[in-house]
Formats: C-alpha cells, sequence, structure tokens
C-alpha cells in the first residue's frame, strides 16, 4: 500500500500588485472541511474590508476532496487557478486563499490576457476549455479584441440574479454534451503562415446530430465526436484561436468510454499526411496523423500502486501552459490489384515499411515474428492464404507512437515511407510520398 502524499507544514505569505490593487496569498495546511470552514471564517473576518476573498483546498491522499470559489470574481478566473496551482504542484491537505484589495482600476479581461502573449498552446487551450465549459472569459482570452464587445454584451444578455452579475455563458455550437473526463484533443497540428492550424476534437456523452431542440443520436453506447478546425495566430503582442468552421459531428466505431484513447488517433477523423504509391501487384496508402496534448488530468491515487486512481480533466485555465507530449500514429493498407488465381499463388505477403526523412535517410527495414512496430516509426507483418479462409488481398496495420523531441517544436512529418513486399520469394520495394497534407 501506497499512501504517501505532498503537503505543506506550515502557513505560507504572499503579496502582489497590479493596477494598484494588491493581492494577498495564504497557504494553508489542513486536514479536514471542518479545518476549511474555521480558516475561511477567520480570513474573512481578518479581512472583512477587503473586495475580494477566494479560495480552493484539496483533502485527502487520495486528492478527491477539493473546491474552489470565485467569491464575486468573474466565474471561473478565481478559484479555479488556484485549485489548478494546487494540481501543478500535486499537493494536498492544502488550502489557498486570495485577497484582493481594489486599487480603483479594474483588470478585468485583459488584464488576464497579459499572460498569453508567448505561448500558442495557452491560447489553443483556453479556446478548448471555453467551448468546454461555454465560458465567454476563457473565450475572451484567446479572441480577437475586436470580439470583446461582442462576447460582453452576450454575457451580459444572459447575465442572472439581483446584483445583476455578468454571468459567463457564452454559446460555442458545440453540437452535444462534451465528456468532462476526455476534455480535447488537438489533432494535426501544423505551421501555418506564421501561426497554426489544427482540428480540436471533443469527445461526447451525447450527440444532437439534428440540432439540440431534437433527440440525441440513439445509440448511446457509441462515441460521437465533435471536431472543429481552428487556427492560432499573433495578433499585436499576444495569441489568440479563430474557428475555421463550423463544428462536424463524426459517429465512430468506439464505445463512449473509448474517448480517452484519442490520443492514438482515429481512422474517423481526417488525416495530417496521407501517402500513397502502386507496384505491379499492390496499391499502397498510408494515413498519417498527430495529436498533441497538454496534461490536464487531475489524477488521484488508490492508495494500490499497481492501480491509478479515476482520472478527469481540469478545466481551469493555464495562461502559460505548453504541450506535455505529442503522439503520431498511422492506418496503413495494401491492396492485391491482380486476378484471383494470382493472389491464390502468392502464398504467404510480408511487409515493413519505414519513414523517411527530407534527405532520404532512415531506419533499417525490419522483419519480426508476425507483427510488431518499433520507436523509429518502423512497422511489419505478414498475411497467408493458409487458415480456414481464404486472404482477401488487403493488408492493413496500423499503431502509434510517442514523437520524439520537444513537443512545442514546430512538428516535422515524414517526407514518405518505404515499403517493401516480400511475395513467393520476390522482394519489391515502393516509395510512398505525400498526396494529401504533408509536402503535397
Amino acid at each position: 500500500m501506497d499512501d504517501t502524499y505532498l503537503t505543506i507544514s506550515r502557513i505560507s505569505e504572499g503579496i502582489y500588485k497590479e493596477k494598484m490593487s494588491k493581492f494577498l496569498a495564504f497557504a494553508i495546511p489542513v486536514s479536514s472541511v471542518e479545518d476549511v470552514k474555521k480558516q475561511l471564517e477567520k480570513y474573512q473576518k481578518e479581512y472583512y474590508d477587503a473586495r475580494h476573498v477566494c479560495w480552493a483546498y484539496m483533502l485527502g491522499p487520495q486528492r478527491t476532496d477539493f473546491r474552489s470559489n470565485d467569491n464575486g470574481e468573474p466565474s471561473g478566473t478565481a478559484g479555479k487557478p488556484i485549485l489548478g496551482q494546487i494540481n501543478s504542484a500535486g499537493l494536498t491537505d492544502i488550502l489557498i486563499v486570495v485577497v484582493r484589495y481594489f486599487g480603483g482600476t479594474k483588470l478585468g479581461v485583459p488584464g488576464l490576457i497579459a499572460a498569453y502573449r508567448e505561448s500558442a498552446a495557452a491560447a489553443l487551450d483556453a479556446y478548448g476549455k471555453a467551448v468546454l465549459e461555454q465560458n465567454g472569459i476563457y473565450r475572451a482570452l484567446c479572441a480577437p479584441l475586436e470580439e470583446h464587445p461582442a462576447l460582453a454584451a452576450e454575457m451580459e444578455a444572459a447575465a442572472t440574479g439581483p446584483d445583476h452579475w455578468v454571468y459567463t455563458r457564452w454559446e460555442s455550437g458545440l453540437p452535444g454534451y462534451p465528456d468532462p473526463r476526455a476534455g480535447y484533443f488537438l489533432y494535426n497540428l501544423t505551421p501555418d503562415s506564421g501561426g497554426y492550424r489544427a482540428l480540436m476534437v471533443f469527445p461526447l456523452q451525447w450527440a444532437y446530430p439534428d440540432g439540440p431542440d431534437h433527440p440525441p443520436a440513439p445509440d448511446p453506447d457509441c462515441l460521437w465526436l465533435a471536431s472543429r478546425p481552428v487556427r492560432a495566430e499573433r495578433r499585436e503582442d499576444r495569441w489568440v484561436v479563430l474557428p475555421q468552421g463550423a463544428f462536424t459531428l463524426t459517429e465512430t466505431s468506439r464505445s463512449l468510454d473509448d474517448g480517452g484513447w484519442l490520443v492514438w488517433g482515429d481512422a474517423s477523423l481526417p488525416a495530417a499526411a496521407t501517402y500513397a504509391a502502386e507496384t505491379e501487384q499492390f496499391r499502397l496508402e498510408l494515413r498519417y496523423q498527430t495529436v498533441h496534448v497538454l496534461d490536464n488530468a487531475i489524477q488521484s491515487q488508490t492508495g494500490l500502486s499497481w492501480h491509478p486512481g479515476a482520472s478527469a480533466f481540469d478545466t481551469a485555465v493555464k495562461p502559460y501552459a505548453r504541450f506535455a507530449r505529442a503522439y503520431a500514429s498511422y492506418s496503413f493498407t495494401a491492396v492485391f490489384t491482380g486476378n484471383e488465381d494470382q493472389r491464390a499463388a502468392l502464398g504467404e505477403v510480408r511487409y515493413a515499411a519505414v519513414p523517411l526523412s527530407a534527405d532520404g535517410s532512415h531506419p533499417a527495414l525490419k522483419y519480426g515474428a508476425g507483427s510488431g512496430s518499433s520507436s523509429t516509426g518502423a512497422f511489419w507483418g505478414s498475411s497467408s492464404n493458409s487458415g480456414p479462409s481464404p486472404w482477401d488481398g488487403t493488408l492493413s496495420d496500423g499503431g502509434g507512437t510517442y514523437l520524439g523531441g520537444d513537443p512545442n517544436d514546430t512538428p516535422v512529418w515524414p517526407a514518405g515511407y518505404l515499403v517493401e513486399l516480400t511475395a513467393g520469394g520476390t522482394s519489391r520495394q515502393a516509395t510512398l510520398l505525400p498526396v494529401e497534407g504533408g509536402a503535397a
């Protein structure tokens, strides 16, 4: 059993000033909800004259008991970021209280926007979470400044309550209800005229193919995806995210609980690049996808080191976020183009493939027992006419790997693939080159 965890041993304090507003921060060790209530009462009494007293806490070795509160700040801009810092440090049994004394100048969304000057990943993350939460504040963080008046008007129109607090509701157009455990995925991140374009993919718990006023998709166990092309670009001194079209709904062959596996690609989604070639006997195609993700997982621990606890997706924005990992996946098919008699005479067909660099270099072609792949991007396999059913003439393979290097560097895709096919004692090689995406 492993019940170790990180916490703090004593109260620590900090102070920050911005535009004449003063922020006092306190990190306090606590062990129960009752401790939290006592400490909050103490700080609220001591700083009764402050404009806001925002807070967040995390309790227990398994880190499953947590809560945050904005205390009148715009929804999602205070309590959630505090909780996000607790999660980033992996701490528990901790309460953080932030006291704000108003200095006469509203920081507003532009004050938060200043943090989005360096990272396209952070801007894309803010957009993804704006869609997940339908949150206009999050959208404003990564929206062009000329869109802010319309965003403010939309949120003001949705304002409720006697105090007329600005409600954060923003209509993103997402055609369904997202899966909060899976969050979102960035497919096929591509450099584009000083910025980046990508396909943002949202696994759905419920999909509405006929619109929100109609019943959801009939199969409750089928995973539906909502995807939208986006572009991240610099405007003046910050990154913004621009949708490049409407959402597209896609019905997959996955089950509803398989949303997390989308890091390894999905054949129902577009490819970053498609490579193709033909030989005398085969038509070859390989679809290549990439997926970039940030570290947005909140993982609880059960105490059993072999069994991680439940995972949730952290929807708090992360102004200085960077990509944590990048994945590459491929889907390969080789279709025999000869007649049925020629196909029957082939016997076993073996294949091996490797990615090509721009200078033509590549890893060594490798054959192994059965099928397999390596971290170099090489893969291999075979098919034969033995067995109860004759071979139908199609070879297929698929897999994925982590992309090497820093995931925040400009992605470099293979220039092509070298494939070797061996049948009837004869080997032939073909070079698959991009026909869509990549250098095509």
